[in-house]
C-alpha cells in the first residue's frame, strides 16, 4: 500500500520548480545588444501596481513549489529602475538571490550600489559581457562588490566578438588577471524555435553566432580534464573548477517549455503575471 500511495502522490498536481525568476519593470535598456532576447520574445506592458498586488501570491506559489532561490532580471536592464530593483531584492531577502545586469550603471556608482545590494540580501551578482575589454573595465567594481561579500559571476555571451578572438584558456587567464571572479558561465546565444526569422535580433544572431564555437569552448575545457565539482540535476549542467573558479555552460538563453515535473523557472513578469515560459504568453498561471 505504501508503494501504491507514493506512486499516486507523484501523479498529483503538485508543481515543482528550480527557481523563481522575477522581471523588474523597466521602460528601457542602456545597452543595444544585437542579440537581445527581449526583442525576440513577446513584449509585455510593465505594470508595477499589479506586480506589487500579486507579490504575496507569487511568494506563496514559490514556497509551495519548493523554490529556495530567486533570480532578479529584466526584459530591459534592472539597474535602469534602480529603486524598484532594490524593492524586489528586499521582497526576497529570505531566499538565495541572484541579480543579472550588464554592469554599465553599476560601474558608475559601485560603492553605493554594493552597499545597498548587500543590505538587500543579494548573494550573487551575474554580469553579462560580450567583449573581453568589458571585463577589464570591471576590475575596480568587482573588488568593491567582493569587499561586500557578494559572489561574482561573469556570464560570457558567446558571439564572434569573443569566439573569433579568444580560446577558452585565454578567456580564463583574462578572468584571473581581472580578479575577484568566483564563477564563469559560457552562454550559447540562440533564439526560441517560434521566433520570427525576419526579426533584426534573429538575423543578427544568425550572422554573428556560430554554435560550433560554443561547442569548441566545451571541448577545450574538457581537454583540460578539469575537476567536476557537482551536477545540477534539473538541467544536467556540470560545474567544473578552473584554478578555484567555477565553470558552467548554458546551452540555451531562455526557457521555452518544461516537462511536467521539471520546471526550470516560474517567471514573474514585469506585467504582474506569473508564467512558466518566456516565449509564450499561453504559459500564464495567473
Amino acid at each position: 500500500m505504501i508503494g501504491n500511495f507514493e506512486t499516486l502522490f507523484k501523479k498529483e498536481n503538485v508543481m515543482r520548480a528550480q527557481n523563481l525568476t522575477v522581471s523588474v519593470p523597466a521602460e528601457e535598456c542602456d545597452k543595444n545588444c544585437g542579440y537581445c532576447i527581449s526583442k525576440i520574445t513577446w513584449q509585455t506592458e510593465p505594470d508595477q501596481v499589479l506586480v506589487q498586488r500579486n507579490m504575496p501570491k507569487v511568494k506563496r506559489v514559490a514556497k509551495a513549489s519548493s523554490i529556495d532561490n530567486v533570480l532578479i532580471t529584466s526584459k530591459r536592464e534592472p539597474f535602469v529602475n534602480y529603486d524598484r530593483m532594490l524593492w524586489m531584492l528586499h521582497q526576497f531577502s529570505d531566499y538565495w538571490s541572484e541579480l543579472q545586469t550588464n554592469g554599465l550603471i553599476l560601474m558608475k556608482r559601485p560603492v553605493k550600489s554594493a552597499q545597498e545590494l548587500y543590505r538587500a540580501g543579494l548573494n550573487v551578482l551575474a554580469i553579462s559581457i560580450d567583449k573581453m575589454k568589458s571585463l577589464n573595465r570591471l576590475s575596480e567594481t568587482l573588488e568593491i562588490l567582493t569587499s561586500h561579500k557578494i559572489t561574482i559571476r561573469i556570464c560570457i555571451n558567446v558571439t564572434k566578438m569573443i569566439s573569433d578572438l579568444f580560446t577558452f584558456d585565454e578567456i580564463m587567464r583574462n578572468v584571473i588577471s581581472v580578479g575577484n571572479v568566483n564563477q564563469v558561465l559560457f552562454r550559447n546565444i540562440n533564439y526560441p524555435s517560434n521566433a520570427d526569422k525576419n526579426n533584426p535580433a534573429v538575423k543578427w544572431i544568425n550572422e554573428n553566432v556560430n554554435p560550433q564555437h560554443y561547442q569548441n569552448y566545451i571541448n577545450q575545457m574538457l581537454d583540460m580534464k578539469l575537476k567536476q565539482i557537482r551536477l545540477i540535476p534539473q538541467t544536467g549542467s556540470a560545474i567544473f573548477s578552473y584554478k578555484g573558479i567555477s565553470i558552467c555552460f548554458s546551452d540555451y538563453c531562455i526557457q521555452e517549455s518544461n516537462e511536467y515535473d521539471n520546471i526550470r523557472s516560474l517567471i514573474f513578469q514585469d506585467n504582474g503575471h506569473l508564467y512558466t515560459s518566456w516565449s509564450d504568453p499561453a504559459s500564464i498561471l495567473f
